[in-house]
Order: structure tokens, then C-alpha cells, then sequence
């Protein structure tokens, strides 16, 4: 991987839309970033809206576009084609409250970890972690608490045959860490479209 190309990865990930819907995630979808004014010119494309599950870090199910996401990212050369970088941007999508504090939240994410078959885990560092805070609070006037939309995210490198290994495994579970806690999303907790939107990103991105 080079090291302007992953730079770029980042870049892109940061520009990324973070913050929650109100009704769910949307519909994942893979776009092409605009990279007419980059020196390489080279083309990045990234994905949106892939949750790993309707599981909260604390056990419960997420009603709205909360939840950790795993979204593909890639940039290839524009002159061959060759596939230069793949990254999973991973972030949790979050909320602070000044009552409840932030239980659903990760701190600082550091790793993700596929446990692939029951075998031996693939992990992968977490990079440039960040916590960013929405620009606008909620006040409840009944609990006289605010609350804010808190979206903390990473990038993990991984190569295309880590990326082939994740999609052909029978079966999956993921580790998130972070600096506050972690979570485990068992095989039974990982949600049907996952890895079915991993292989469209890797059918329009990187074959």
C-alpha cells in the first residue's frame, strides 16, 4: 500500500457522512469520491451505511441509525487499475446524554477482530481514531438534560486477501475495541445484509 494513497483513504473517510437517521440505516450504497483536483487523480470509492448489527454495545436493539458500522473503502490506480489501498471505515454512531452519560459509546476505536470459522482471529489495528461531536444538542425540558450525536471513527487497513478471507468465511463474529469499552457481535448478532454489502462493495470496487 502507498503511503499517499491511504492518506487519501482518510481524507475520504473523514468527508464521509457520520452522523444518525432517524429511522435505521439507509440503503448501503457505493460512490465514486471526487477526485478531480488530487494530484494522482487516482479513483477512491467508498461505501456508506453498512451496520453490523441492530445490537447496542450495551445489549439492547438500536430503533434508529445507531449501531457500529464497517464501511469498505478503496483506491486504485488510475493508470493499470491495480487495487493501491483497501481500508474498513468503522464507526459507531452514538449519543451522549448529560443524565445518562454514554453508555453505547466505544471511546477511541483501536481494533477490529473477525473471529472466521471458529478459527484463528484475523484483527486488524484501528487508525486515526476520533470522537466528533454534533454541532447542535437535544434539551429535554421533562429530564432537564441535554443530549448531543456523538460519531466515533477509524480506519483499519486490510488487504484483498483478508478482505476475500472475511467473504468466503461460513461463518463470522466481530470484536470492536475502543478506549472506554469494547463489544462482541456473536455470529447469531451479525446482520444478514453485512457481508452480502461487503460483496457488492468488492463487486463494484475491487474485482
Amino acid at each position: 500500500m502507498r503511503r499517499k494513497s491511504v492518506a487519501f483513504l482518510i481524507v475520504a473517510m473523514v468527508a464521509a457522512p457520520a452522523m444518525a437517521a432517524l429511522f435505521g440505516p439507509g440503503k448501503f450504497k457505493v460512490v465514486e469520491a471526487d477526485t478531480r483536483f488530487t494530484e494522482s487523480g487516482n479513483p477512491v470509492f467508498r461505501s456508506e451505511n453498512n451496520r453490523i448489527s441492530r445490537k447496542s454495545v450495551v445489549g439492547g436493539i438500536h430503533l434508529n441509525a445507531d449501531g457500529v458500522y464497517v464501511n469498505p473503502i478503496a483506491t486504485r490506480s488510475k493508470a493499470s487499475g491495480e487495487v493501491l489501498a483497501i481500508g474498513l471505515t468503522v464507526l459507531n454512531k452514538t449519543d451522549f446524554d448529560t443524565m445518562y452519560g454514554g453508555p453505547n459509546q466505544l471511546g477511541v476505536l483501536r481494533e477490529i477482530a473477525f473471529l472466521l470459522d471458529d478459527s484463528i482471529p484475523l484483527v486488524l489495528p484501528i487508525e486515526n481514531g476520533r470522537v466528533d461531536w454534533a454541532d447542535t444538542s437535544t434539551y429535554n425540558s421533562i429530564t432537564r438534560s441535554a443530549s448531543a450525536q456523538v460519531a466515533e471513527t477509524g480506519i483499519a487497513r486490510i488487504s484483498i486477501e483478508q478482505y476475500r478471507r472475511v467473504l468466503s468465511a461460513k461463518s463470522i463474529a466481530v470484536r470492536i475495541e475502543g478506549s472506554k469499552r469494547s463489544v462482541t457481535y456473536e455470529v447469531k448478532d451479525i446482520a444478514p445484509t453485512f457481508r452480502e454489502n461487503l460483496q457488492a462493495f468488492y463487486e463494484s470496487a475491487l474485482k
